[in-house]
């Protein structure tokens, strides 16, 4: 993970950052990035994720990869 930022509260908090991925796909290599967001709580039991979220950023000149 990198770009990483955390925001806290007394009982809240929120986490962010991009993480790079890879693997394959049709047998082919593919990389890829997603930004990553965590909502967390705390609980008499500890630190909780309450919220998840991820996507995939696009370009945003007009034109579809594929």
């Amino acid at each position: 993970m990198r770009e990483l930022a955390v925001h806290t509260g007394d009982d809240i908090a929120f986490g962010t950052g991009l993480l790079d991925c890879g693997g394959t796909e049709g047998g082919r290599p593919v990389e890829y990035t997603l930004r990553l967001t965590l909502g967390l709580t705390k609980t008499p039991d500890g630190w909780r994720i309450v919220h998840e979220h991820s996507s995939e950023p696009t370009p945003f000149d007009g034109k579809v990869e594929g």
